[in-house]
């Protein structure tokens, strides 16, 4: 089974059925690596819905200010 394209990006799980907001994502298991997708059981009305785990990393550069002697 596959995700719909009308799911959106939320910072938690939230069941399409009927919006229960799941705040133990840390505990899905979605497999090695940062992103995946699983199907599980909405805690609240218990139908099964697809999660999809989405990583996004951002860097920031800066340059290195050396030690000045002390004179």
């Amino acid at each position: 089974m596959r995700m719909s394209e009308s799911g959106e990006l939320k910072s938690t799980p939230v069941c399409p059925h009927c919006g229960h907001i799941e705040r133990d994502a840390w505990e899905m298991d979605f497999g090695p690596g940062f992103e995946g997708e699983i199907e599980t059981d909405c805690g609240s009305c218990g139908r099964e819905y697809i999660v999809s785990r989405i990583v996004h990393v951002s860097y920031k550069s800066a340059v290195l200010q050396e030690m000045g002697d002390g004179s």
